[in-house]
């Protein structure tokens, strides 16, 4: 499964679940860094109902062994693309694909927009700088683009999350683009 949130699934359902398939083995990966959304009350009592939690934020780890929740971290990895890859997209020297959802991101899309070269910006939230379009979970657009794009620039917010990487490093090297990433 991937319950990301108490909203999702409750235990009640995973009850039910258990009384027609009393064999059955749950997994859960949660692919989120947010720890709020690991560790609230509600998630807790769900996760007492699963098997195994995976995570891409070990830092929440600590967190599970203390509440005898069974947990590993389990990193993203490539999601490949199932169309044809799209054709006459444009051509970048520098490329970001990532939401601008904080001052940390539009300072990086301010200071990628001074490059003097073509800089192409996909996600949501950068009407102001412009943004080429969004495809942040478009893992065929993700694809051509980093196909045809010198390099891409792969950033952190949450460098405290011990272990979480997002997944665009892993799509952009597959596609076979040069990452710049900073520290994890």
């Amino acid at each position: 499964t991937q319950i990301q949130g108490a909203d999702s699934l409750s235990v009640a359902d995973l009850m039910r679940i258990r009384e027609h398939y009393p064999q059955l083995v749950i997994v859960n990966w949660n692919g989120d860094v947010w720890e709020r959304g690991l560790t609230t009350p509600p998630m807790l009592e769900i996760l007492h109902c699963i098997d195994l939690q995976l995570v891409i934020n070990a830092s929440v780890l600590p967190i599970y062994e203390e509440q005898h929740i069974p947990a590993a971290f389990w990193p993203f990895g490539y999601e490949p693309y199932h169309t044809p890859l799209p054709r006459n997209l444009p051509v970048f020297d520098v490329l970001y694909l990532g939401n601008n959802y904080s001052e940390h991101r539009n300072e990086l899309g301010t200071l990628l927009r001074s490059l003097p070269c073509s800089v192409g910006l996909y996600g949501s939230g950068w009407t102001l700088l412009e943004g080429n379009g969004e495809c942040t979970y478009d893992f065929t657009m993700g694809e051509a683009l980093y196909r045809n794009a010198k390099l891409t620039i792969s950033d952190n917010q949450f460098p405290e999350a011990i272990g979480y990487l997002s997944n665009r490093p892993f799509q952009a090297m597959a596609a076979g683009c040069f990452v710049l990433q900073q520290y994890v």
